[in-house]
């Protein structure tokens, strides 16, 4: 199994009044001990502001920030840290 180096959190927010919808949102670390942060592009761009190469994979891979959450189910990771890992090993 695919060692996530990216920490990725996901929150549930359960609905709290009657028609109110289940609101999941995701979040990343650079690593471990770094801060919390929105899951976008423009914040992973900042955590990472040295590595182009990984920069223009997320250009080609994600066209949005919610393609960043996308789980690849056969390799058990997400595919954010699949590429990330392809390029920094």
């Amino acid at each position: 199994m695919l060692q996530e180096r990216i920490p990725i959190y996901k929150v549930a927010r359960n609905p709290v009044c009657k028609g109110d919808i289940l609101r999941v949102k995701y979040f990343f670390s650079k690593d471990a001990g770094s801060e919390i942060r929105d899951l976008t592009l423009d914040n992973l761009r900042a955590a990472f502001p040295d590595n182009h190469v990984f920069d223009d994979a997320v250009d080609t891979q994600f066209r949005t920030d919610s393609e960043l959450y996308a789980y690849h189910n056969f390799h058990k990771c997400y595919k954010l840290n699949r590429i990330y890992n392809s390029i920094n090993n």
